[in-house]
């Protein structure tokens, strides 16, 4: 099992949205993955050493589950 891969639900540790919940929706590198905040709803590129990931997944196809891990 993984712990970096798309659907897992993280804390960010570092940056502008610190302390918010993400998730995870794509893995571009090694130290690189694409996110979705609870701030700032756009996807963007983050480093993984700005995460903290969870023992939680969701599956990013379904856009309501999505919705209620990132409402505030």
């Amino acid at each position: 099992m993984a712990i970096i891969e798309a659907g897992r639900i993280c804390v960010k540790v570092a940056g502008r949205d610190t302390g918010e919940t993400c998730i995870i929706t794509k893995v571009i590198s090694d130290n690189e993955v694409k996110i979705m905040s609870a701030g700032r709803k756009k996807e963007r590129s983050c480093s993984i050493l700005h995460i903290e990931p969870t023992p939680k997944t969701v599956d990013i196809k379904d856009k309501e589950a999505v919705d209620k891990v990132l409402k505030k």
